[in-house]
């Protein structure tokens, strides 16, 4: 193994494997297939399955698209970029276990599968772009690949169901058939984050993939009124500078030209003062040439910073507020809003450490340019934020907001902002505010790029004169120090933080992904508080420890495991784990954990209660996909013992998911009746009409509109 110092890059590194004898990525979380199923029965493999088993499992993943026939993508397009595909597991047959999935199809699955290569309308095409699927003709596609809300309205006897994607509308999917149904609001319920002169038709839109459903809210005569919570966004140009895709598509450059791209790459790369010099060269002229546009942008395009607050009953329209600084000023989301969360006082905002921006949209714009897209990257790449951002807005303060259905004036509410030391993707509440106090429980992905994915032409970071193994390229990013779990308490008039626990593990906390919680047994609703939360850990891989990110966050002010050290942590290897976290009084501790075995992974994590509502929070089940190192599997586990390993292991020849997002558990199912549904039509008939295309107006009307009338 080389340490690197002072290791000058080669213009065209060997392809090679490592050496060091590191635990491989099970070939399994990287492929995926895009077939629907209809009450499979799993096929049990190890153990016994438990007999007390109930409800359902929903989980989803990202599947390839329409032109990739599932996953991996031959161009190193991230394996996070796919349309959802939405996978149930149903527990309500003692002794069996049986899985149907289906794939998300919102109006622009249809869009995406009419205009492929060799169809009459393949000039209007979606394209990968990194992170997105995007064509320049009709706007960019709603993957809706990332979480589930549940919800039970008042007077409802069933719960429905939300999936979700950070890049669009929610959409409401029927629990029993798995079919799509209906966005929540209409798209002029939405804003989108920019009225470009393409006027596309699937309009950008920013959201959260985790909204949250408040089965305990009440009215202004303290009635039950549950109602969900989320967030639509968007943000001026200035804020994004990093974030717009590249506005062409680049076939090729000059031999000599891309040679030059490498070169100068090369000498960029290797002295970590010179590429710091040139990164903010870059930046100064941007801000240069950019001011200007900005001012242009924000008064032809509508492109500003804003937020807002979304609250919905199931039934009418959209209700929003706009959320704002102290001084009044607008909210700056300068990364995403992966996550809100709701308590008895106050929502909560996050801006997550998750960046949606050139560098995640632009995947590969010069196929036959490798040190030309190398350059382009290493000059507008930046490390994400350090710290967790929070915006806290008292509850009491919503009142009479604006229906943009019905137009009328924004209604603007105050946010207090709170600065948390290290950054985070994920975090829960406990509902109760005792004395206007909140509990948080955190996940700290430190130095973790999680928007970031394994690139053709990356390195290892142990050796970089190696290129990583094209097997691997599309895979996520990798940690790059150690993961933290954080307890915090926090006035809520005031933002103090008055109390703050962190804790680390060198076996459990490596790459903290995925979260799960002892659920309501009869509702399948969060509870009040939380005591016990039990993680999943990702683990660490030499072989997607690229160089490229282990010199990018070589300055991470909270490292915890020096660059040097983590080296040899990556040579080694650190499986994944799946643990419990004790959080009930006002310290934490790991109470227990499961190591997975070498080359084995681990996902969506789900809680699955058994018991009544007063039990205690371990009394259930723990389910999880797991990537073997030729099939996937799902592992059942006692939610009072993980140590003991899996209670059962069960798999299908047919069963082939990939890498599993967010997933949810209900106690029972039944067929969607609620009436709220929009329109398809008359949702999407004037953003069409306005293309003034009658081609485009064909393509709806044949391809679109007759699978939802």
């Amino acid at each position: 193994m080389s340490i690197l110092t002072g290791v000058a890059m080669t213009i065209a590194p060997a392809q090679q494997t490592l050496s060091s004898g590191s635990p491989s990525i099970p070939e399994s979380v990287l492929t995926a297939k895009r077939t629907e199923l209809d009450n499979l029965e799993l096929k049990l493999i190890w153990g016994e399955l438990p007999q007390d088993l109930n409800g359902h499992v929903f989980i989803t993943a990202p599947v390839g698209s329409v032109t990739s026939d599932g996953l991996p993508y031959p161009d190193g397009t991230p394996i996070t970029n796919g349309g959802g595909m939405v996978y149930r597991f149903d527990f309500d047959k003692p002794g069996k276990v049986f899985a149907s999935a289906k794939l998300v199809k919102p109006p622009c699955y249809y869009a995406d599968d009419a205009t492929q290569p060799g169809t009459q309308y393949e000039k209007y095409k979606f394209n990968n772009f990194g992170m997105g699927r995007f064509s320049w003709s009709l706007g960019l596609k709603n993957e809706l690949n990332t979480a589930f809300l549940p919800m039970r309205f008042a007077g409802e006897e069933n719960n429905r169901l939300l999936v979700c994607w950070d890049g669009g509308r929610p959409y409401e999917i029927d629990p029993v058939s798995l079919a799509t149904i209906t966005p929540l609001g209409s798209n002029k319920e939405w804003r989108p984050e920019a009225q470009t002169p393409f006027k596309f038709v699937f309009k950008p839109v920013m959201s959260s993939a985790h909204p949250y459903f408040d089965i305990r809210a009440k009215d202004e005569n303290n009635q039950p009124s549950p109602a969900a919570f989320t967030v639509n966004y968007g943000k001026s140009l200035k804020t994004i500078l990093k974030t717009l895709p590249c506005p062409f598509e680049l076939f090729g450059l000059p031999s000599f030209l891309d040679r030059a791209c490498n070169n100068t790459a090369n000498f960029i790369e290797r002295d970590r003062a010179r590429k710091g010099f040139c990164s903010q060269f870059l930046q100064w002229l941007w801000q240069l040439i950019l001011t200007p546009i900005s001012w242009i942008a924000e008064r032809i395009a509508d492109m500003k910073d804003i937020v807002y607050l979304i609250r919905w009953d199931g039934k009418g329209d959209v209700e929003r507020w706009t959320i704002v600084k102290e001084d009044g000023s607008p909210l700056t989301i300068l990364q995403t809003m992966h996550q809100i969360g709701v308590t008895e006082n106050y929502i909560l905002f996050m801006d997550t450490a998750f960046q949606f921006g050139i560098g995640q949209l632009l995947n590969n714009p010069l196929p036959n340019n490798p040190g030309a897209e190398r350059l382009l990257r290493a000059l507008i790449t930046s490390p994400q934020l350090p710290d967790t951002i929070l915006y806290i807005v008292r509850r009491s303060d919503l009142k009479n907001g604006q229906y943009p259905a019905r137009g009328g004036s924004e209604v603007k509410v105050k946010a207090r902002k709170v600065v948390i030391p290290r950054e985070a993707i994920h975090f829960l509440e406990n509902y109760e505010n005792p004395d206007n106090q909140i509990v948080l429980h955190i996940g700290h992905v430190c130095a973790w790029e999680g928007s970031e994915w394994v690139h053709t032409y990356d390195t290892f970071a142990s050796n970089p004169s190696q290129l990583v193994p094209p097997r691997v390229r599309g895979m996520i990013s990798e940690e790059m120090d150690i993961s933290y779990v954080g307890r915090y308490v926090l006035d809520g008039e005031t933002g103090e933080i008055l109390k703050q626990d962190v804790i680390k593990d060198f076996t459990c906390t490596w790459g903290i992904s995925f979260f799960a919680y002892r659920t309501d047994p009869q509702t399948g609703m969060m509870p009040a508080k939380l005591d016990n939360i039990y993680w999943t850990s990702l683990g660490l891989w030499e072989e997607s420890l690229t160089h490229f990110l282990w010199d990018l966050t070589k300055d991470y002010p909270y490292r915890t495991v020096s660059p040097e050290d983590l080296l040899l942590y990556g040579e080694e290897g650190v499986q994944p784990c799946v643990f419990r976290v004790y959080t009930a009084e006002d310290s934490i501790e790991i109470r227990d954990r499961f190591q997975f075995p070498d080359e084995f992974m681990v996902n969506s994590i789900q809680f699955i209660p058994c018991g009544t509502a007063e039990d205690d929070s371990t009394k259930g089940y723990i389910s999880c996909t797991v990537f073997s190192p030729n099939h996937n599997e799902l592992w059942i586990f006692d939610g009072e013992n993980l140590a003991q390993g899996p209670l059962c292991k069960l798999s299908h020849p047919s069963f082939d998911f990939g890498f599993t997002t967010h997933s949810t558990w209900l106690p029972a199912i039944a067929p969607r009746t609620a009436a709220y549904n929009i329109n398809v039509r008359q949702d999407y008939d004037p953003l069409v009409k306005a293309k003034k295309n009658p081609q485009i107006e064909q393509l709806f009307e044949t391809e679109v509109y007759p699978h939802f009338e």
